[in-house]
């Protein structure tokens, strides 16, 4: 099983801008199809976890990404197309908890691309098949670093922006096609036990959210902020007068 962390930024892009005009050494271009799987209620989306197949050139990848603080944690696996490999499901097993994945997005990629300043740019042209049928076309520019230098992407993305590139929001191409409603938070003046109930299932989340990493190993991240949010919930359990101090924790 690969494991990849990425540094990355993802910029908006139109027909203004050529990343030829950067210079830098070309980058082989590459087509590929990811379809991405999620259960009925979106849980993994909901967790900022994506789970995809891929299939450029013939070979079949499964690819999990998983939410850090320093870029997004990547497994890979070979597989053919239908149920993940065992090794991304056993990962994902609390996550999923019981729940079935499908299909829930695919899209056709057509990538071109420079490595220059430690960083390979490349230009996104995103097709979102519905069958056979091309529901939409978006464009996106991404920015990952190759050398481990953080300060290059800042230098990068003010030289993209130069270039007509546009800032984003930060949404990744998924989230872009699927558009999920934001979950509703209880006002201030919602009763209590709506308030207590909001903030037992955003610790939950956050549990789960950060269980695959657990289960993969290597980052201390991961743990603490199961333990940060075990603790919250144990607090939650308290009478109502000691709860107060979790909102601002």
């Amino acid at each position: 099983m690969k494991t990849t962390v990425e540094r990355e930024l993802k910029l908006q892009a139109d027909g203004s801008l050529s990343i030829d005009d950067l210079g830098g050494e070309p980058v082989e271009p590459r087509t590929f199809t990811s379809t991405y799987h999620d259960t009925g209620d979106g849980i993994l989306l909901r967790l900022g976890i994506q789970l995809r197949h891929r299939l450029e050139d013939g070979a079949n990848i499964w690819q999990l990404k998983l939410p850090r603080e320093d870029g997004p944690f990547g497994l890979e696996v070979d597989g053919v197309p239908g149920d993940p490999p065992s090794e991304l499901a056993e990962v994902l097993r609390a996550a999923l908890d019981g729940r079935h994945l499908r299909p829930v997005a695919t899209l056709r990629t057509r990538r071109s691309g420079r490595r220059v300043d430690g960083a390979e740019v490349t230009l996104d042209s995103v097709e979102v098949l519905d069958g056979q049928r091309v529901a939409s076309r978006f464009t996106e520019i991404e920015a990952e670093l190759v050398a481990d230098e953080p300060r290059q992407l800042a230098a990068l993305e003010r030289r993209l922006c130069k270039a007509g590139a546009r800032a984003t929001d930060g949404r990744s191409k998924l989230r872009r096609v699927l558009d999920p409603a934001e979950p509703e938070h209880p006002g201030k003046r919602a009763p209590a036990v709506a308030q207590v109930r909001a903030l037992l299932r955003a610790q939950y989340e956050q549990l789960l959210r950060h269980d695959p990493g657990v289960r993969v190993g290597g980052e201390p991240e991961d743990v603490h902020a199961m333990r940060v949010a075990v603790r919250r919930m144990n607090v939650l359990r308290l009478p109502a007068h000691a709860n107060a101090g979790i909102v601002a924790e």
